[in-house]
């Protein structure tokens, strides 16, 4: 049922927006998104800017996490002060937190130009080059 309801807000927003089917189609993937990883949260406010392509969709959740996407759904920025599990994260980076750092919750995550910035609860900042290799770890 939440899930519906997600996809009925997203869908809701994209239409009021103008948005094109393709841009629904996108909707119905972030709320699918948000389903998977962030199901005990509800969305609070979502901003559509499909002029700026990084970060077309800003999502504020029940949480206070801020997640950003781009125009193809795919996350671009999460900030939780509360944290989230590594599996919300491209494969290759969530394989690797969760071998090298099992049990420890990410609270920020940001896709760059060139790479990924992740950084850990207990403080750890990492570095990923673009194709999702650890390039620095800092404790």
């Amino acid at each position: 049922m939440k899930k519906l309801i997600l996809t009925g807000l997203l869908a809701v927003f994209a239409m009021s927006s103008g948005v094109a089917q393709t841009e629904e189609q996108v909707s119905a993937e972030i709320s699918a998104w948000l389903s998977e990883h962030f199901s005990n949260e509800s969305i609070m406010d979502m901003h559509v800017d499909l002029d700026d392509q990084d970060d077309a969709y800003e999502v504020k959740m029940s949480d206070g996490t801020e997640i950003e996407f781009d125009v193809e759904g795919h996350p671009t920025s999460i900030d939780s002060k509360k944290g989230f599990w590594p599996e919300a994260l491209p494969e290759d980076i969530a394989n690797y937190l969760n071998t090298n750092h099992k049990d420890v919750k990410v609270v920020k995550y940001k896709k760059e130009a060139d790479g990924y910035e992740v950084k850990l609860a207990n403080g750890t900042e990492l570095e990923f080059d673009a194709n999702a290799r650890l390039h620095e770890e800092d404790d």
